[in-house]
């Protein structure tokens, strides 16, 4: 510690390297308290949100002699405390303009042709039922198919050219299509992409003609046949008694009927010798014995 108005006696000047040592050592002291200050005063700022003060230059060191005997021994720094800073007002800011909305572009729309439009598909396309990929196709075209067109449309995915006839839209570009301002050049195209025709059949040898029908040939007249001969006489019988008309030829079989004497019956057949007699009567044909009839003709001529 040093009394203010002290002085200190100055070196003798043989001992030059002892001045300039407290000549080092001031102006280190006053380089740290200046340091130790500033450090100060920025911690002081960050804790208030003030921004830190300007330091001021330092001033030109005094000489040695005077610096010892003026210096002060060291104190602790107080820290300082901040002042309120006033923070600027906010201004207000203007609002933007609103600025117009841009136009919504429109779709495209189809439009006619300049003139006559044919389009040759040189691979299988499809007719779309509208200009997209994803429409349902309406006819399928093989390569070589000739198409006039009407309207057209450019839209993002290429070109599409709508056919007269169908209504229905193909893809020319890009596509595997050709397209023709006339018909004639669009023919002779579409030709070369069509598969020839197919050979005909081998032709076959001429038939012969048929040949002529035979020249009729008069009939001969036909033979005239003889004629039949008469049939024999029928065979007659009649009655010489009563007699039993039987379903057999046996004296056991059923009798059916009887014939009173006197009546005639026609032989029809006989049987055993003819000693039974076939006689066709109203009740039918039934068999009676021989003896009980008188018979006029020949029994050799009816069936046995």
């Amino acid at each position: 510690m040093t009394r203010p108005g002290l002085r200190l006696p100055a070196p003798a000047p043989s001992h030059r390297w002892y001045r300039w040592s407290l000549h080092a050592a001031v102006l280190l002291a006053a380089l740290g308290a200046m340091l130790y200050g500033l450090r100060d005063r920025l911690d002081g700022d960050e804790q208030a949100g003030t921004p830190p003060a300007r330091v001021a230059a330092p001033s030109p060191a005094p000489s040695p002699v005077t610096a010892l005997a003026t210096t002060p021994s060291p104190t602790p720094t107080p820290d300082p405390t901040p002042s309120p800073s006033s923070s600027p007002e906010p201004s207000a800011t203007p609002a933007p303009e609103a600025s117009p909305s841009p136009r919504a572009t429109p779709p495209p729309q189809p439009v006619p042709v300049g003139g006559p439009t044919f389009v040759v598909n040189t691979l299988p396309v499809g007719c779309h039922l509208e200009p997209d990929v994803d429409a349902p196709i309406v006819a399928q075209r093989p390569p070589g198919s000739v198409q006039a067109m009407d309207q057209a449309i450019r839209l993002a995915d290429g070109a599409w050219h709508r056919e007269l006839d169908r209504g229905c839209w193909t893809r020319t570009d890009p596509g595997p299509v050709r397209v023709f301002a006339g018909l004639p050049e669009a023919e002779e195209f579409a030709a070369s992409l069509r598969p020839p025709p197919p050979p005909p059949p081998p032709s076959l040898p001429p038939r012969p003609p048929p040949p002529l029908p035979p020249t009729p040939r008069p009939a001969p007249p036909p033979t005239p046949r003889p004629a039949p001969p008469p049939p024999p006489p029928a065979v007659i019988a009649r009655a010489i008694d009563t007699a039993s008309l039987r379903t057999a030829p046996s004296a056991d079989a059923f009798i059916a009927a009887y014939v009173p004497p006197g009546a005639t019956v026609t032989v029809v057949g006989c049987a055993g010798g003819c000693s039974w007699l076939l006689v066709a009567t109203q009740s039918g044909t039934l068999w009676s014995a021989r003896h009980f009839w008188s018979v006029s003709g020949d029994l050799s001529t009816i069936g046995r």
